[in-house]
C-alpha cells in the first residue's frame, strides 16, 4: 500500500501519511529514546555494583567466504553466561553481553 502511495502522489506526501497516520498513533518516541540498547556497558555496570569480575574472551575465525568471524564469550566469576557472533569484535562482543543479559535478569528489569 505504501509502494503504491509513493507510486502514485511522491515522496513528500507518502512521508507525510507515515509520519502521521502511521508512527504518530503506533509508535512511542519518547520510548524509543529511552532504551538503553548498549548491553555490554549494562552488563558491565551490573557486575561492579554486585563486586563481580567479567571478563570478554575473544577468539577469531576466517569462515568461508574468507570473512573475518568473532566469537566471544561472556564469562562472569569464571562461569560462562553467553555467547556471541559478529564480522568485528565489538559486534560480537556486543551479542555476547545481550545474551548473558537475557539469561541473568530473565525475570526482573535488568536488576
Amino acid at each position: 500500500m505504501v509502494g503504491a502511495i509513493y507510486l502514485d502522489r511522491g515522496f513528500k506526501f507518502t512521508e507525510g501519511i507515515i509520519l502521521k497516520r502511521i508512527i504518530k498513533y503506533h509508535v512511542d518516541i519518547d520510548e524509543l529514546e529511552s532504551q538503553d540498547l548498549n548491553f555490554k556497558s549494562k552488563l558491565i555496570n551490573w557486575a561492579q555494583r554486585n563486586r563481580k569480575s567479567i571478563q570478554f574472551d575473544a577468539r577469531e575465525e576466517t569462515n568461508s567466504d574468507r570473512q573475518r568471524v568473532y566469537y566471544v564469550s561472556v564469562l562472569i566469576d569464571e562461569v560462562s553466561f553467553g555467547e556471541g557472533l559478529g564480522f568485528s569484535k565489538k559486534a560480537a562482543e556486543q551479542s555476547a553481553a545481550e545474551a548473558a543479559c537475557n539469561q541473568l535478569f530473565a525475570d526482573s528489569d535488568m536488576a
